[in-house]
Order: C-alpha cells, then sequence, then structure tokens
C-alpha cells in the first residue's frame, strides 16, 4: 500500500487484513462460506425469523437461502420449526453447538484483538460506531 492511499481505501485494506487474522478456522470453528456466515448470523440475531425474513435481511435471493439453510442445516448449526399458531410457517433457530461456536469465537476475538491492542481499548466504542455505520451504509447500496 503506498503512502498516497486516500484514507477510505486504506481503511478497506487494513478491515481485510484484519478480517484474514480473525477468520473463524483460525481458532477451531468450521469454516463458513461468507453466505452461511451472514445468514446464521441473522439467524442467531433473531431466533424464530421465517426464511423470507431471512432472505430480505440479508439481501439475498430466497432460492441462495434455501440452499444456505439446507447447508446450514446439514452442519448442524440451524434448526427448523413449525409455527405454533401457523403450522404452514417455517421458524428458524440456531442449535446449542452453533451458540456454543459463537461463544467461544466471540471469546477468541476479545482475547486476540484484546492482545493486540496491548489492552488499550480506548476508542472500541467509536470505532465500532464507525464501522457500523459503514457496514449499514453498504447494506443499503446492495
Amino acid at each position: 500500500m503506498s503512502s498516497q492511499s486516500p484514507p477510505l481505501g486504506a481503511l478497506a485494506d487494513v478491515i481485510l487484513r484484519i478480517a484474514r487474522s480473525v477468520e473463524p478456522h483460525r481458532f477451531g470453528i468450521e469454516p463458513l462460506t461468507g453466505t452461511e456466515a451472514a445468514v446464521l448470523h441473522w439467524i442467531d440475531d433473531h431466533p424464530g425469523t421465517s426464511p423470507s425474513a431471512t432472505a430480505a435481511a440479508t439481501s439475498l435471493q430466497k432460492s441462495n437461502v434455501s440452499t444456505t439453510l439446507r447447508s446450514l442445516e446439514a452442519k448442524g448449526l440451524i434448526e427448523r420449526s413449525r409455527d405454533p399458531q401457523d403450522a404452514r410457517l417455517v421458524l428458524l433457530s440456531t442449535t446449542v453447538r452453533a451458540r456454543r461456536n459463537i461463544s467461544h469465537l466471540y471469546a477468541e476475538w476479545t482475547r486476540v484483538l484484546t492482545e493486540a491492542l496491548g489492552g488499550d481499548l480506548s476508542g472500541i466504542d467509536e470505532t465500532l460506531a464507525t464501522l457500523t455505520r459503514v457496514d449499514e451504509g453498504l447494506r443499503r447500496q446492495s
């Protein structure tokens, strides 16, 4: 990277390098595709969600979500159940295994990033807020 790189280009470059350093497989977590990770994250944050709501929230085609759900189910990371009020509807939730993996991953990320920062977490709230804004803006564009 050149010292002449625009600041946002440099930011994207740093984000990519950090992302490679904290990939889940480095912590013993089964690798997921980007689509699988996005869908699993949505379901974990919204237990009882539907496949249609998941597709809308992740900006994915329903057919791609269906394929992804089958894959996540085969890996033992999500489960489907019927809506007690309307048996025609399917509800999605993460399994105990998925929640345990997510908890382990967040603990490892916290440990690794805290060590990388030498324990100085000043500015993290502002950094998270800025990166969340970027993430939300990019999602609106897609």
